[in-house]
């Protein structure tokens, strides 16, 4: 809890949630609960997607540049996010976006990046968890951006998850399903053996044609989703490569956006996890 308000208060964006208030107990003796004062939104993308409100192309591009904008701040910062779902994606009936949640955030050394002992995998909700965070220690502030995919996904998908499994392993069959069988270069980021012979082992799928399984998607969206759904991390957009997209590029202006950098500086937030009782990786 402690993370995440100061992580809400150091992080200022105007598509993240921001913490308005505390509410204070009257008194500390047997102190239990706090009380966080936020932006106040109207819905999320996880309710909205199963209500019988459309989603028009031109909402689903201003989400999805929204959430990128959001993204492109905080990885600026080298804070990674890990837990985007759509839950934690809220939205108001403007249509603004807020990416809510950092109980699962931190703040990355980029000089340790790739390093497996500073890392752990018990983050992010499974359905919405990238493959190399079930099959390698290693990982990079990309997790976030598949996590995104997998909410595009969903919205096109009639709000039903893309990759729902049971398990890890059924977790990783669907992925592949999905995906496609990864080549040797596309798992050369995975350091277990055990875990690329479980690959090797999977039926040879070419994975789904994006256009038949979602048939009434934007084109745009599509190639959006198969961007941001690369099995192999380093061929993921980014996030601010994602904010010049073709499908969300009606929305990006540079002037704009330098303004924008300007105003809302990227935190120095290394510090964010001092003194904080359990605030590993």
């Amino acid at each position: 809890m402690l993370r995440e308000v100061r992580l809400g208060k150091a992080l200022r964006h105007p598509n993240l949630l921001s913490i308005v208030d505390l509410d204070a107990p009257p008194s500390y003796d047997g102190f239990a609960d706090l009380y966080i004062v936020s932006d106040r939104m109207d819905t999320d993308l996880h309710k909205l997607a199963r209500s019988t409100t459309p989603i028009l192309p031109v909402h689903l591009a201003y989400f999805m540049y929204q959430i990128f904008s959001a993204l492109a701040y905080t990885h600026a910062a080298h804070c990674w996010h890990r837990d985007i779902k759509p839950a934690n994606i809220l939205v108001n009936r403007n249509g603004d976006i807020r990416v809510a949640d950092f109980g699962l955030s931190r703040y990355v050394d980029p000089a340790a990046v790739g390093e497996d002992a500073a890392q752990t995998a018990y983050v992010v909700t499974r359905w919405y968890r990238a493959p190399e965070l079930s099959l390698a220690r290693a990982y990079t502030s990309a997790v976030d951006l598949w996590s995104v995919g997998c909410v595009l996904g969903e919205l096109l998908n009639g709000g039903a998850p893309l990759f729902p499994g049971r398990d890890v392993r059924h977790q990783v069959e669907l992925i592949v399903a999905f995906v496609g069988t990864p080549t040797a270069g596309q798992t050369a980021h995975i350091s277990s053996a055990r875990a690329r012979r479980f690959l090797h082992d999977l039926p040879p799928t070419g994975g789904v044609a994006l256009a038949d399984r979602f048939p009434a998607a934007p084109p745009g969206a599509l190639d959006l989703l198969g961007r941001l759904l690369a099995f192999d991390p380093a061929e993921r957009l980014t996030a601010a490569d994602a904010l010049r997209h073709p499908f969300v590029a009606d929305f990006y202006d540079e002037a704009e956006a330098a303004a924008a950098a300007a105003a809302y500086p990227p935190p120095d937030v290394s510090g964010i996890d001092d003194g904080v009782r359990g605030g590993g990786p």
